[in-house]
């Protein structure tokens, strides 16, 4: 857990404004004012890292298996919305790293990220945005998602959605991206967003379904290989 800096303005203010710490007479009396200070001190500090898990930019909430992004390698297995909702955000062009990725992993289950502001990225092996539950991932104003292979509604039942929002926000796929592997997926680009793979689809196996809109001036998505639509889905 941690505090950002408005975080502990507000705590510095709280307590100079409620402070009870006053001296008065008598030992006894002053021991009772320390005490009750003490109170107010571990209250609001607790109150505030209830409200506000993350370090910086770096934040999460929710089920997230492992907790605290900030410590994530490119080895750590990660699931945001695995057994409950749970979700990430990453902003203020900070970083994380990780392995495969689930967002929405279980069915019933939300799992939602985004990656907000210049030089804010995530970088991953496989990013699945709804695997068997709901998932939904927003890029915006500059922030970048990097993968070897991404996959939006993967199982049958699943639903994922993906935003690609502004100039300078991109998704880059080395390999495959999927739009409805085997559940449904929405992939939007818009206002300069850029999408780039090896090799896209848009309803890749059978009963799957995907959309994908394109909106905006420089919005772009780039399949250096091929893109199939309605490979064997819709």
């Amino acid at each position: 857990m941690g505090f950002g800096m408005e975080e502990e303005r507000k705590l510095i203010r709280f307590l100079k404004e409620n402070s009870s710490c006053k001296r008065k007479e008598g030992s006894s009396e002053m021991e009772k004012a320390i005490q009750r200070c003490s109170f107010v001190v571990l209250v609001v500090f607790v109150c505030f890292a209830f409200i506000t898990q993350g370090y910086g930019a770096i934040n999460w909430w929710g089920d997230v298996q492992p907790p605290d992004p900030s410590s994530w390698t490119k080895s750590t297995y990660v699931y945001v919305g695995k057994d409950a909702d749970g979700g990430i955000s990453v902003t203020e062009g900070d970083e994380i790293e990780t392995h495969n990725a689930y967002l929405g992993y279980e069915s019933g289950v939300v799992g939602s990220a985004t990656i907000d502001g210049a030089g804010s990225s995530w970088s991953c092996w496989h990013l699945y945005v709804g695997d068997k539950g709901q998932g939904t991932l927003n890029i915006s104003n500059g922030g970048n998602v990097s993968c070897w292979n991404g996959y939006i509604g993967k199982n049958t039942g699943s639903t994922g959605v993906v935003s690609v929002d502004g100039a300078g926000s991109s998704w880059s796929c080395d390999w495959d991206l999927s739009v409805g592997y085997s559940g449904q997926g929405t992939l939007e680009i818009s206002n300069g967003g850029y999408v780039s793979c090896w090799y896209g689809y848009i309803g890749n196996e059978t009963d799957s379904t995907g959309e994908v809109s394109v909106e905006g001036e420089g919005s772009s998505w780039y399949c250096e290989y091929r893109l199939s639509v309605g490979c064997y889905g819709e």
